[in-house]
């Protein structure tokens, strides 16, 4: 349903913790460079304790990594995750 406007969208159900999942992972698209936890945390309006899982898991399925320092940044995906405004 490619191209609904987005008051659409909005009326519609969705699955509230992959719409959460995509806040995050724009968020570490967004960086410069790896991120703190709890700096991602603010950014994205989740308190650390329950963005951890989600930041677990997403290394799980290769989509973000965690450097030896404990920052997160986006995992080379094999695909690219465009997000709004690129060409």
């Amino acid at each position: 349903m490619t191209g609904a406007p987005t008051d659409a969208l909005e009326t519609q159900r969705g699955i509230r913790s992959l719409e959460t999942g995509g806040v995050i992972l724009r968020a570490l698209a967004d960086a410069a460079e790896p991120v703190k936890l709890r700096d991602l945390a603010d950014v994205v309006g989740i308190v650390p304790s329950k963005l951890h899982p989600y930041l677990v898991s997403l290394r799980k399925v290769g989509m973000a990594e965690q450097t030896g320092t404990g920052r997160y940044s986006l995992e080379q995906y094999p695909i690219r995750l465009n997000h709004k405004g690129s060409t």
